[in-house]
């Protein structure tokens, strides 16, 4: 069972991968085989407040929703 805000419509198919991949490695008795994200958490942490303010005419909501 996975909660609506876990996990929405694009992030759905990307999850089940990651979760086949870690369940396989896991039955053969390893660790998954990932490679390290250019982004951790702790980047988005670190970075400063993001602004609503337009830049060149659009919004980071407006880009991030391709509007």
């Amino acid at each position: 069972m996975l909660h609506h805000i876990a996990c929405d419509g694009l992030s759905w198919q990307p999850l089940c991968e990651d979760m086949a991949t870690a369940y396989a490695a896991r039955r053969a008795g390893q660790a998954p085989a990932w490679n390290p994200l250019p982004v951790q958490f702790a980047d988005h942490v670190a970075a400063p407040q993001v602004t609503t303010e337009p830049v060149n005419g659009v919004t980071l909501l407006s880009f991030a929703v391709g509007c």
